[in-house]
């Protein structure tokens, strides 16, 4: 954990003063393509485009660099999170358990060779519903944390997922989006009212794709799907224009999303296509 930050501050000086000298070089470079017969706007191009390739692979792998290739996780209790908002996750819990969620485990995600993490989640499962509910409030440094929210997870099929949450929805979430891994936002509203919302468009996933929903909620199953999901966001990471990903997660503060719906979304649109024309 230290020497990914350490790595990443350094290589995080390195682009900036790389950058911050590249306009240094304009008069020379400018000079010189002159003398091929090149305007002079053409020093400014090429050093827009040398800046474009910089920071597209710096940032992906200062990204690459801060992000475990997997999370570790260790029991929690808590009293280890001073911060933590225990009147709400009280509160939660109790409306959890009214719902018939049984309580599973209080974690804290670890990066490896720690041994407290930087947030508080408490799991539960419902053995009917067949889906998870999570707990969870983080601690970021220096600053006052965000509430403690609820989320509902199911899995349709092998690898669909269906995430509810009352969190509201972050730009970082968006840019790291998969085709099939779905979410919804709904930061109004309370326990029970984001399980009717998840087990309706559960329903209506699963109908629609024709898939069943996995029933399998032991801590194992649910560890194991974390780690592939870990996976598959470096996966994304690497395959990003970082660059780009970041204006597009900073659009995101000015226009929200609500919803991703995925590689769903096109099949549901394709479905309803495929419907009408049958109709007539």
């Amino acid at each position: 954990m230290k020497r990914n930050r350490s790595w990443g501050s350094t290589g995080t000086v390195l682009i900036i003063v790389m950058i911050s000298n590249l306009y240094r070089i304009r008069g020379p470079l400018t000079g010189a393509l002159e003398r091929w017969g090149i305007p002079g706007w053409g020093a400014t191009l090429a050093l827009l485009g040398f800046v474009f390739l910089v920071l597209t692979f710096g940032l992906r792998w200062l990204v690459l660099q801060s992000t475990p290739e997997q999370w570790g996780f260790v029991p929690a209790h808590p009293q280890q999170f001073p911060r933590l908002d225990g009147g709400a996750l009280n509160a939660y819990t109790a409306t959890l358990q009214g719902l018939g969620f049984q309580w599973i485990l209080d974690y804290t995600l670890v990066q490896p060779g720690a041994t407290l993490g930087s947030g508080f989640a408490r799991l539960f499962f419902h053995p009917t519903h067949h889906c998870y509910a999570e707990l969870g409030q983080v601690f970021p440094p220096n600053q006052p944390p965000p509430p403690l929210c609820c989320t509902y997870m199911s899995t349709v099929g092998t690898d669909w997922s269906l995430s509810t949450t009352n969190r509201a929805a972050d730009g970082i979430v968006y840019m790291l989006r998969r085709a099939k891994s779905l979410w919804s936002s709904h930061p109004k509203q309370d326990a029970p009212a984001l399980l009717r919302s998840h087990l309706e468009k559960r329903t209506e996933i699963a109908t629609t794709l024709a898939l069943p929903v996995r029933a399998d909620l032991s801590w194992d199953a649910y560890w194991v799907a974390e780690q592939q999901s870990q996976a598959e966001r470096r996966a994304v990471m690497r395959r990003r224009n970082m660059v780009i990903g970041l204006a597009e997660a900073m659009l995101f503060r000015l226009f929200p999303k609500t919803e991703w719906m995925g590689d769903y979304a096109r099949l549901r649109s394709k479905g309803a296509i495929k419907a009408r024309e049958t109709a007539t």
